[in-house]
């Protein structure tokens, strides 16, 4: 079957005269993109895989995207 993935970028910004609040952003968490803070590190993610993933799943695993590429190799089930 086919896993489909919706990831979002780390936070909002600042720059450009962007206001990270306007939108409420980061969710109420502290800080915003390249900082340190829940609010600068957090982004949701997706994930559709059917048969594999139940829907309305939920997990509190943390995950960086830079661990796309072993997870889908795992997944494809490369050695």
């Amino acid at each position: 079957s086919t896993a489909v993935f919706f990831a979002s970028d780390n936070g909002a910004h600042e720059e450009g005269g962007h206001r990270v609040g306007f939108f409420n952003s980061t969710g109420g968490l502290r800080g915003h993109k390249r900082a340190f803070y829940e609010g600068g590190v957090r982004s949701p993610s997706v994930v559709r895989w059917p048969g594999v993933t139940p829907p309305g799943a939920v997990s509190d695993v943390p995950w960086a995207f830079w661990d796309v590429l072993p997870t889908l190799l795992e997944m494809a089930g490369a050695p």
